[in-house]
């Protein structure tokens, strides 16, 4: 008896606590504050914001790839690529924020992995300029002067 008592104390517990909806709904707050702290360039306000929306809605892959932005943008680039990785595991499929942690990983002078990640974007995305361009500057640093000289030359006007 004294075991199954201290079941339904847990249970009227977990009753009684705020349900996953207010939580998600505490989550979409800070994360809208968040955009709009990105949006004036607040980048410090939008790092509190974004940390209090992944700490209560850790699985969100928006919220994870939001992180990731901002502290790209506060050049915390490692920080920033956990950030970016765990959003990807969740949507492998975004190609925005795979897009960003190439940038990010570019910067960090890991190339191969900067490659392979746009190659996957543009198998998703063939018409991404953005990723070509960063992908010819990998290419270009990879000294494969060929394969840059033609990615860069499908972007000029990005590469102006």
């Amino acid at each position: 008896m004294r075991e199954w008592s201290g079941f339904v104390w847990c249970l009227v517990v977990s009753l009684a606590l705020p349900g996953d909806g207010a939580t998600q709904d505490t989550a979409r707050e800070h994360a809208q504050r968040g955009r709009e702290a990105i949006v004036r360039g607040e980048t410090k306000a939008a790092e509190f914001e974004l940390r209090q929306a992944v700490r209560l809605a850790p699985r969100d892959a928006e919220y994870l790839a939001m992180m990731g932005v901002v502290l790209g943008m506060q050049r915390k680039l490692q920080e920033s690529n956990t950030y970016l990785e765990k959003a990807l595991r969740l949507d492998p499929s975004d190609a925005a924020t795979r897009r960003n942690l190439a940038w990010n990983q570019y910067e960090l002078g890991q190339l191969t992995s900067a490659k392979t990640n746009l190659e996957r974007v543009l198998e998703q995305k063939p018409r991404d300029d953005q990723a070509t361009l960063v992908l010819g500057m990998v290419n270009e640093e990879l000294k494969d002067y060929q394969a840059a000289i033609r990615l860069l030359g499908s972007v000029m006007e990005q590469v102006r």
